[in-house]
């Protein structure tokens, strides 16, 4: 069974998570999924710009790091939200017209 202590850790990333999805619209932007919040992932849409990790953001305190909303709110807007299976489909290059607009309109796809 688990601790108190990991449970309320688990409460917190599920608040943090569930309060950036909702920042990025709340459901996949290719499908729009929105049963299961595990299912949703944020995918950076230029690699390059990458700061670090959300899961590890969203994580709190791993490796030194320390979850701060608005840090966490700028990495999140170089990001688009996909549930598991279409963020499986962009890696797998089978949304290619999807990326091209994400980059074409990098920037103004935060307000969903």
């Amino acid at each position: 069974m688990a601790s108190k202590k990991a449970i309320s850790r688990q409460k917190s990333r599920h608040k943090r998570k569930q309060k950036l999805v909702d920042y990025k619209g709340g459901c996949c932007i290719i499908c729009g999924y929105d049963s299961c919040l595990k299912a949703l992932d944020f995918h950076h849409v230029k690699k390059e710009e990458k700061s670090f990790s959300i899961s590890v953001m969203i994580g709190g305190r791993q490796g030194g790091f320390a979850y701060n909303e608005e840090e966490a709110k700028k990495e999140i807007d170089k990001t688009v939200l996909l549930c598991t299976r279409c963020h499986a489909e962009v890696h797998d290059d089978m949304h290619k017209e999807k990326e091209e607009e994400w980059v074409n309109n990098y920037g103004e796809f935060n307000l969903q």
